[in-house]
């Protein structure tokens, strides 16, 4: 019986770390990202978006993803048509990504659905960008 809730144990943990942990509003995101200096990614969708839904179950279900997203970035999923989140990031088209500094300034961000090897660019660029952008916010 031990070894039985042992195994629960460690498949449950292999789970949580199979997917990108969600913060569950922008709020609660942006303050991680502020305490823990990260880039806040934000993905904002709406509850029809077929592109949305193919970049949620493929794309980010790549162990690739999910690691890069886990230790650089605070995400948070915002529906368009019934979440709170800072409206002048203004998305128009969905999906759309923001990557923020923790100061909310925008680095980047991205419009559609993108394969898991140009997704990983995408991570490239905005990290590149941060990295350029984080010594005038240490002034």
């Amino acid at each position: 019986m031990k070894k039985f809730f042992l195994f629960l144990s460690l498949f449950g943990a292999l789970l949580e770390a199979s997917q990108i942990e969600w913060h569950k509003d922008y709020t609660s995101a942006y303050e991680a990202s502020v305490q823990k200096e990260q880039i806040l990614l934000v993905f904002v969708t709406t509850d029809d978006c077929k592109f949305c839904k193919k970049l949620k179950n493929e794309t980010f279900l790549s162990p690739e993803i999910i690691e890069r997203i886990s230790q650089s970035y605070q995400s948070v999923e915002v529906n368009e048509q019934r979440d709170t989140y800072p409206k002048a990031l203004g998305a128009k088209r969905f999906p759309t990504i923001y990557f923020l500094t923790p100061e909310e300034e925008i680095i980047d961000y991205t419009l559609g659905y993108y394969n898991v090897e140009d997704f990983g660019y995408i991570l490239n660029a905005a990290e590149y960008r941060y990295k350029k952008m984080k010594p005038f916010y240490k002034e």
